[in-house]
């Protein structure tokens, strides 16, 4: 399986900012020709206030080499500052398994920037999110592709 780069068919825009809600979201994607020969990362940040400022990392990992882990995995990690922090490993067999967990995780990222609905609704219409369509520009924020 060749060429690893979803961010920019699955996401609209790589940062987008909603001042009057206090929302960022930023879309980063370190792409691979040959994902079982090079590493690969794909990471949503989001920060939005609440009772406080809240950031949360989402990221899913492919690394070449590791000291610790010499068999091919890829990492899922999640982050909330302040609150937890957790990865998983899994051990994918080949480029197939590599671009269905990469899909997954986008999928998971639909809904977890869908949480961010109560601080502005609307969001997960939006231009940041998943989308199967041929991109619109972004519009209503602060934004870059």
């Amino acid at each position: 399986m060749k060429n690893f780069h979803f961010a920019e068919t699955y996401f609209r825009c790589k940062r987008i900012e909603y001042p009057e809600s206090k929302i960022r979201v930023i879309v980063t994607e370190q792409p691979s020709m040959e994902i079982v020969k090079e590493s690969y990362s794909l990471r949503v940040e989001t920060w939005h206030q609440d009772v406080g400022m809240v950031n949360r990392d989402f990221a899913i990992e492919h690394h070449r080499e590791q000291d610790r882990h010499k068999e091919p995995h890829i990492q899922f990690k999640f982050h909330t500052e302040g609150v937890a922090e957790f990865s998983i490993n899994l051990e994918i067999a080949d480029g197939k398994e590599y671009q269905m967990a990469i899909l997954g995780f986008i999928y998971k990222m639909k809904i977890a920037l869908g949480h961010l609905e109560v601080y502005k609704p609307g969001i997960t219409g939006s231009p940041i999110v998943f989308h199967t369509s041929p991109p619109q520009p972004c519009s209503n924020a602060l934004h870059t592709w």
